[in-house]
């Protein structure tokens, strides 16, 4: 599977993901392939054997991808556009990003600090072979994981646009809370043994809470991206046969 966005970006290839199919269409398939839009996807996992030194070139096709918020949808209230253009009030995500997985078979020592800086969680190899798990900033306040994983990146959109979502950013959730992924860790005191599934279990589940919910699909968006592409394709299949015409 591949993920795309409406920008017309699409990542390396993905092995594993976690992603929302309730609200997402199923237009996106090309026989065994599947395209996942962004909006959807909550993890994104790179299982890798004998080596990961391209896994953080995986890692950088994924982190450009950007989320939309021209939607529609229903609220209690009636109808909620949800576009930059519109008065609305703040919103708890503009920008979504999936949680990075590394997970693999190589020694915890043989990973580079480089690649250990382009995920979320990596799973390993640890002394007696026994599984390993790394969280970057797992000291990290949920107030932090809460903007970074829902108001990602908005400088990404252009100066005039990052304006617009930064004014729609709940500012009142972000204020510290105290509470750090480490505390959930599960271990064996005396002998200092992390339960490392168990504790995987609470940490991963309570980052998808953060989350929630996926980002409403941007259906106009895929829409007005496909139109664009169909006319690019048009065009330069035009030229093409022009052009070979003319050489004969």
């Amino acid at each position: 599977m591949f993920i795309i966005d409406s920008f017309g970006n699409i990542s390396a290839e993905v092995d594993l993901a976690i992603f929302d199919e309730q609200y997402t269409p199923y237009i996106f398939c090309f026989g065994n392939i599947k395209f996942i839009p962004i909006e959807a996807v909550a993890v994104a996992i790179q299982c890798k054997s004998k080596s990961t030194s391209n896994a953080s070139d995986w890692a950088g096709t994924i982190k450009p991808l950007k989320t939309s918020l021209d939607s529609v949808y229903r609220i209690i209230g009636g109808l909620c556009d949800n576009g930059l253009e519109q008065s609305t009030p703040p919103k708890g995500q503009t920008s979504t990003r999936p949680i990075l997985i590394l997970c693999t078979s190589v020694e915890g020592a043989n990973i580079t600090k480089a690649t250990y800086e382009k995920f979320d969680i990596v799973l390993n190899v640890g002394e007696k072979n026994a599984l390993q798990k790394t969280i970057k900033n797992e000291d990290k306040d949920y107030s932090e994981w809460y903007k970074d994983l829902n108001h990602y990146g908005l400088d990404r959109y252009g100066e005039v646009d990052e304006e617009k979502y930064k004014k729609l950013v709940n500012e009142n959730a972000i204020k510290p809370m105290g509470k750090k992924l480490s505390s959930l860790k599960v271990s064996d005191t005396d002998e200092k043994v992390e339960n490392v599934l168990l504790s995987l279990t609470f940490q991963l589940n309570q980052l998808l809470m953060l989350i929630n919910n996926p980002i409403p699909f941007p259906h106009q968006a895929y829409a007005t991206m496909f139109n664009e592409n169909y006319a690019k394709y048009k065009k330069n299949s035009t030229g093409k046969r022009t052009k070979e015409g003319t050489k004969k």
